[in-house]
Parts: structure tokens; sequence; C-alpha cells
């Protein structure tokens, strides 16, 4: 699981143009935390579910499903074409975060064999915070090269 948080904050911070942040909770943490959270963002929806896999070269894989959001701020004052822009931008953020995020490597080798199952919806003033972008639902499998002994 630390793995899978470090290999998705890295590459948030990779992200080109703005500074986004990182927050990992739940809806309501969120709203809680509301415009303290530093804009743009990448939310990562807790609890995150695993499924774990022993394939037959004896490696287990642990299958990660993630809901996950790329947002900004929208102001009131909006207009449709701005908030259209605020999605394209999150979109865009969201095709380069995952582009970094399978081309990670760690001191253990690759991170991920596969990123699958990925849905993308627009999201227009979500949360309490009034906040634009596109929500993404993807299925992550985590590498691990440790052979598992079956005996």
């Amino acid at each position: 699981m630390n793995r899978l948080l470090t290999a998705l904050r890295t590459a948030t911070s990779e992200l080109t143009g703005n500074k986004w942040s990182f927050f990992h909770g739940t809806q309501s943490q969120l709203n809680e935390a509301g415009d303290e959270v530093l804009s743009p963002c990448v939310f990562l929806r807790a609890p995150l579910t695993a499924d774990e896999t022993l394939t037959t070269n004896k490696l287990v894989r642990d299958r990660y499903n993630l809901t996950m959001y790329f947002l900004m701020l929208r102001e009131p004052s909006y207009t449709a074409q701005q908030n259209e822009q605020q999605v394209t931008d999150c979109n865009n953020a969201r095709i380069e975060f995952l582009r970094r995020l399978f081309n990670q490597s760690d001191t253990r080798g690759e991170v991920f064999t596969a990123i699958t199952s990925i849905r993308v919806l627009p999201l227009y003033n979500e949360f309490d915070s009034n906040w634009t972008g596109v929500s993404m639902t993807v299925t992550v499998e985590l590498y691990d090269g440790f052979d598992v002994c079956l005996t």
C-alpha cells in the first residue's frame, strides 16, 4: 500500500504546469478540508481495495481499484467556457499522470505491470467547495518480483 501511495504522490508532483497537490481521504474529509486543499488537486478517494493474485510464475500481484479526481476550484463568476477549460486542463493532467505513473520505477524495479479499466467522467461544481474537473476510476496492478513459496 505504501508503495502505491508513494507512486501516486510522485506522479502528482511531476505534473507540468500548475503545482498539483495530492489529497487522500474520504469525500467528507475533502469537504471538511475545503479551501485548505490547494487547487489544483489530485484527490484519491478512500478506502482503497485490493485483489491479490497468484500467477503461474509464482508472483503475487496486487490489483487496486482506484477512484481519483483531478480538480480545480471553480469561481462563481466563471463562464461555461471557463468551466470547460478547467475540465480540459484537468483531463490533460490526468493523461499525463497516467503516463508518468506507468513509467515509474523504484529501488525494486518497475512499480506497475498494468493500468487498465480506465473510465473518465467530467465533473462540475462537485463537493462542498465547488470543484470542477474529471473523475477517473482505474485498476492498477503492482509488480512484485518476489517469489512466493508454495508448500
